[in-house]
């Protein structure tokens, strides 16, 4: 079921859940200067990479496939670009809380076309940059599969324990996970907070903002299961779930997701991750409120090994 609503700016699609969306091939721009990424769609005419000064036509060919104009990498006009698969533009998913009876994830969470560029190389890890607007508890999957695969996805969980920790988390079986816990609070229900994750070398990290590798607030080191496990359990797809707990848990909303492979431009190293463990605060950054009224979050419990994955 899909709904709409008005904006200053466009008139958005609101859908259920990730699998009933449409998903779009783009590409990013990542700027020489700062670090910053630049996420379009080449059909969007406002916004048809006049800063890289690459037509609009041109760039919808690459996006494509085409190789006509710049590979992955190349640096055009001081920005490196990457292709990446996208939310289709003026698109939002509203993410109702997840089943504990059944672990929480379910194939509604995910979308065969949410994953990486065809053609990309699945072994080097994977980016995901997002919108989110939630008092707590966004869960966001990276998985071999449209689904979730016991041992083999790995999920984050943003804003858990009443927004104020983040956990990220492989389960190896039901009752047993690799994960860590830090302290933060990323959610706001009332501003559209962005998001990062990666995954590149078996070392998962998460962060605000839209510069992957800045405003960490953490990692997981899983690269012991990086080297064990094979080609084909390397993550592909990307789920989208609502991990909050209680009974007055609410829906949260996702726009902008895109998916892309770590850049080339990185080399073997990947992306540098700042690690520097500072308590990551959005009221810090300038986001504005976390909560709604009177900043009450719903107070829903970390997701146990025996609740959500």
């Amino acid at each position: 079921m899909a709904s709409s609503y008005a904006s200053s700016r466009v008139r958005e699609i609101e859908h259920r859940s990730a699998s009933a969306c449409t998903y779009e091939s783009s590409t990013v721009a990542i700027s020489s200067d700062d670090g910053s990424w630049k996420i379009a769609s080449p059909e969007d005419t406002t916004n048809d990479f006049s800063s890289v000064q690459i037509p609009a036509d041109k760039m919808a060919d690459y996006a494509a496939g085409g190789d006509s104009i710049v590979v992955d990498g190349d640096d055009v006009h001081g920005k490196s670009l990457a292709k990446c698969q996208k939310l289709a533009e003026g698109t939002s998913i509203r993410v109702a809380p997840m089943e504990r009876s059944c672990g929480g994830w379910s194939t509604e969470h995910f979308h065969e076309k949410l994953r990486l560029p065809e053609g990309s190389a699945a072994g080097k890890g994977m980016v995901i940059l997002l919108e989110a607007m939630a008092r707590e508890c966004l869960a966001v999957a990276l998985s071999p599969y449209h689904s979730y695969e016991l041992g083999k996805t790995y999920v984050v969980h943003l804003g858990a324990n009443g927004n104020m920790q983040t956990v990220l988390r492989r389960h190896t079986n039901y009752q047993e996970c690799v994960d860590v816990t830090f302290p933060s609070r990323v959610c706001a229900e009332n501003t559209w907070i962005p998001y990062w994750i990666v995954l590149q070398q078996g070392k998962l990290s998460a962060g605000v903002g839209r510069t992957p590798g800045k405003n960490t607030i953490g990692s997981l080191d899983d690269s012991m299961y990086n080297m064990l496990r094979s080609g084909v359990d390397a993550v592909r797809y990307v789920g989208i779930g609502n991990s909050a707990l209680q009974r007055n848990a609410r829906d949260l909303r996702v726009r902008n997701v895109a998916v892309t492979s770590i850049p080339a431009q990185y080399g073997l190293e990947g992306i540098p991750i700042d690690e520097s463990g500072k308590f990551v605060n959005i009221l810090e950054m300038g986001y504005g409120n976390t909560g709604g009224r009177n900043n009450q979050s719903g107070g829903a419990a970390v997701p146990s090994d025996a609740e959500l994955l």
